[in-house]
């Protein structure tokens, strides 16, 4: 299942002085945002979400050639392992390995694909911390602080070179992480990287459209303050055809996953110490939401989401 890059969260703004650190804090962000379209990059890295009080991590390989190919490579957990994500531009296509087969799927972005900086400037407070070492390279560290109660606060290390994001952190407001990602290793403009290595050489299935879904997608009538739709993903999961909705506020992302299912209309949620998830039926059809939220908010969006009948 295609989920936001940890590298999203680069989109804020920045309200320090540049006076102490040397350099523009709003300069480090933008460039951050924009790197991708600038410097290759190969390494390892590893992604930890907590759910439940339990972290569950992924480790991966990512190779970007600029300005807009991306290969990632699933080493574990083990329902991922051997999956790999190839992103040319806009189109998206995921390996899975137990079927040997290519998906391509349907993506209706209404966001750059790196996020909106317009709106991280306006819900969120952001200043530059000082500089620090990650993955031995000398990088700027950034706190995004939320304006509105609730929300998470994320931690940024720059690296003042590439303007690549190494690491990332997500905390609770009371301090608590609630996730995280970090390079263990990376390479910045190698030699060596071919286009080949994008390339989707297998078997390929035929992107899902609204007509071929048995079900009929929802949209949330209700979503908290500057909070905007920002994308919209069609594929399978499990061998079902799936609508992933997104919702961003510029850092912070709310996801919406959405698939048929046959019966069973008693709501089911499914509590998550740090990581919020509401999982419930409607009109046959199976809705997941993910966020880091308040459970008070994300049932409002859950109560909300009407179907929407084409």
């Amino acid at each position: 299942m295609i989920t936001r890059k940890p590298y999203l969260f680069v989109v804020m703004g920045i309200v320090a002085s540049s006076a102490v650190y040397g350099a523009s804090a709003s300069d480090v962000v933008r460039k951050a945002q924009a790197a991708n379209a600038h410097v290759s990059y190969r390494g390892e890295k590893a992604a930890c979400v907590v759910v439940g009080g339990r972290a569950v991590c992924s480790q991966m390989q990512i190779t970007h050639l600029k300005p807009d190919m991306t290969r990632t490579q699933y080493y574990s957990p083990k329902m991922l392992a051997g999956v790999v994500v190839v992103q040319r531009g806009s189109n998206v296509w995921r390996y899975a390995p137990r079927q040997k087969a290519w998906e391509r799927l349907h993506s209706a972005a209404s966001a750059p694909p790196d996020g909106d900086i317009d709106v991280a400037l306006s819900n969120y407070s952001v200043r530059l911390l000082g500089s620090e070492k990650a993955v031995g390279r000398d990088a700027y560290v950034v706190m995004a602080t939320p304006k509105r109660a609730g929300e998470s606060v994320v931690r940024l290390w720059i690296d003042k070179q590439s303007y690549l994001t190494l690491r990332t952190q997500v905390e609770k407001p009371s301090g608590e992480i609630m996730s995280s990602s970090s390079f263990s290793s990376i390479v910045v403009n190698p030699s060596g990287i071919s286009p080949s290595a994008f390339a989707v050489t297998t078997n390929e299935e035929a992107v899902p459209t609204v007509g071929s879904l048995d079900f009929c997608v929802a949209e949330p009538r209700y979503l908290p303050e500057g909070y905007k739709p920002v994308g919209q993903t069609k594929g399978k999961v499990s061998g079902h055809l799936c609508v992933h909705l997104q919702f961003s506020n510029g850092v912070n992302t709310i996801s919406l996953f959405e698939r048929c299912s046959k019966g069973n209309a008693k709501a089911l949620k499914v509590p998550g110490r740090l990581t919020n998830v509401l999982t419930w039926t409607s009109h046959e059809v199976l809705f997941t939401l993910i966020g880091d939220l308040p459970r008070s908010e994300l049932q409002k969006i859950a109560d909300s989401t009407g179907v929407i009948r084409d």
